[in-house]
């Protein structure tokens, strides 16, 4: 898979920037944080694939840099029976290893990632207006490379 130059350059940005997602504060006291992300695919695919990236974008749909598009829309587009239809330019995991395994075990197979915060992450809680009761997503722009990937376990495996 090709990445594109405006990809790239919002990597590249990103990437000299200091990692403030690594730095949240978590209720345990711990200085770092890891994610987590339920997905349906074997650790091979998601390797061939360079980690979980975002689809191409439709041609000018500047909603997919909302963030507010990609907590709020997902559940329209499901409500509709359209989600291949939804466009987002961020991919979420979460800080809750029992959200991930949830999702993980509404499908008949699958694994749950550990996943490194890097800057482009963003905690949807401190980052929108509207509060989510849970308060555990985070959104990365652009996607989570397989580099940031910690480890994984299948959900099987993983009671």
């Amino acid at each position: 898979m090709k990445i594109s130059p405006l990809k790239a350059l919002i990597w590249a940005a990103l990437s000299s920037l200091t990692p403030l997602a690594s730095y949240t504060n978590v209720p345990n006291g711990h200085n770092h944080i890891i994610l987590t992300r339920g997905d349906g695919r074997n650790p091979e695919t998601i390797i061939q694939d360079g980690g979980f990236l975002t689809r191409e974008p439709k041609l000018r749909y500047d909603d997919a840099y909302s963030l507010d598009n990609h907590v709020e829309d997902w559940f329209l587009f499901v409500e509709k029976g359209t989600l291949s239809q939804y466009d987002t330019r961020y991919v979420s995991a979460s800080t809750s290893y029992a959200a991930a395994k949830n999702f993980v075990d509404q499908m008949e197979d699958g694994y749950v990632y550990m996943i490194q915060p890097t800057p482009n992450a963003f905690d949807g809680n401190k980052s929108l207006t509207r509060q989510d009761t849970q308060g555990q997503e985070y959104s990365f722009l652009e996607g989570i490379a397989w580099s940031q990937l910690k480890a994984y376990k299948k959900v099987s495996d993983a009671n």
